[in-house]
C-alpha cells in the first residue's frame, strides 16, 4: 500500500514521468552484478550520508527513476545513475531497472557526461569539469556544449572559469559555503587578493549580491580586520548560533540545509533527485 502524505502532485510528477519512459524507451530488470560503472561519470564524491538515505528510501519505494545504460558483450555500462546503483547494492538489491539505450561507444561517452550533466545535480566544480571533458574528449566548442546541455554559451564560459580561481577558493564552492555566483565574482579582481575577499566573504556570510557590490569598487582595505563592535558581535553570536541550526537540520534530513535572512526569511533543503525529494517530504510530513 502506498504511503500516505507524499500528495498527489508529487506522486503525479513522479509517475507521469515514470510512465514517459516506459512508453518511449526499453527498461529491463538487470543483475547489478552486469552492470559496468561509467568511466566519464562527472561526479567525484558520492557522501556517506545521503547515500545512506538514499538506500533507506529504496528499501522502502524502490528505484523510482530508471539507471541509463548501453550493451557491450554480455556486460552492461552505466550512461547515467551511479549513485542510485551504488545505494542498491547498500540497500540490498540483487536488480535494478535500466532504461538501455542503443548507441556506439564514442556516442556512449558524449551521452553519459550530458546525462550525468542533466540528471544529476552535480557541483559546479563537477560540472566545470564535465563541460571540459566534453570539449577536449570530443573537440567541441564552447557554443556547440551550450546547444548540446541546453545552456546558454556564458553560463559555460562562466562556469569554466571557476578553475581559475585559487584552491583555497575552490575548496570554499566544493564544500557548499561559497556558490559558483560568488566564485564569479570573486574572478573579478586581482588574484593576489582572491583567497582573502573569499575568506571574507565566508567569515561574514555575505550573499552574491553583496559580494558584487563589494567587488564593483574593491579595495583591500574595505575587508581588512577591525575590532569588533559591541553589535558585530551580537551578529557573530547570531551567525554561530544559526549555523549550529543548520547542522542540526542537516543531521536530521540528511542533506545540506540554509538559513537565510535575519529577522525573517528562508530555510532552503538541497535535494539531489526525485528519491531524495520524496526522503525529505516524509521526514518533513511526520
Amino acid at each position: 500500500m502506498a504511503k500516505k502524505g507524499l500528495g498527489k502532485g508529487l506522486s503525479a510528477l513522479i509517475l507521469e514521468k515514470e510512465n514517459q519512459s516506459e512508453n518511449q524507451n526499453n527498461i529491463l530488470t538487470l543483475a547489478i552484478s552486469k552492470i559496468r560503472p561509467n568511466p566519464n561519470q562527472p561526479r567525484k564524491i558520492f557522501e556517506k550520508k545521503p547515500l545512506n538515505e538514499l538506500a533507506s528510501s529504496i528499501k522502502e519505494h524502490g528505484i523510482l527513476q530508471p539507471l541509463v545504460a548501453f550493451k557491450k558483450g554480455s556486460a552492461y555500462y552505466l550512461i547515467s545513475g551511479e549513485r542510485r546503483l551504488r545505494a542498491a547494492q547498500l540497500a540490498g538489491l540483487s536488480k535494478v531497472p535500466v532504461l538501455l539505450k542503443n548507441v556506439s561507444d564514442e556516442s556512449s561517452s558524449e551521452l553519459a557526461i550530458i546525462e550525468n550533466i542533466q540528471r544529476e545535480n552535480l557541483s559546479p566544480l563537477e560540472e566545470s569539469e564535465a563541460y571540459e571533458q566534453l570539449i577536449s574528449q570530443f573537440s567541441l566548442t564552447q557554443d556547440m556544449v551550450a546547444k548540446k546541455v541546453g545552456k546558454s554559451r556564458s553560463y559555460i564560459t562562466n562556469l569554466l572559469r571557476l578553475k581559475q580561481l585559487p584552491k583555497q577558493v575552490i575548496n570554499y564552492i566544493e564544500k557548499g559555503e561559497l556558490s559558483a555566483s560568488h566564485g564569479r565574482s570573486i574572478l573579478a579582481i586581482d588574484e593576489c587578493y582572491q583567497e582573502t575577499l573569499a575568506d571574507y566573504i565566508v567569515e561574514n556570510r555575505l550573499n552574491v549580491r553583496e559580494v558584487e557590490a563589494l567587488v564593483k569598487d574593491f579595495s583591500i582595505e574595505k575587508i581588512s580586520k577591525k575590532t569588533p563592535t559591541t553589535k558585530t558581535l551580537g551578529n557573530n553570536e547570531k551567525d554561530v548560533h544559526r549555523e549550529a541550526v543548520e547542522k542540526d537540520l542537516e543531521s536530521i534530513f540528511g542533506t545540506k540545509v540554509f538559513i537565510k535572512g535575519k529577522n525573517k526569511g528562508s530555510i532552503v533543503l538541497k535535494y539531489h533527485n526525485e528519491e531524495d525529494l520524496i526522503r525529505i517530504v516524509e521526514k518533513l510530513l511526520k
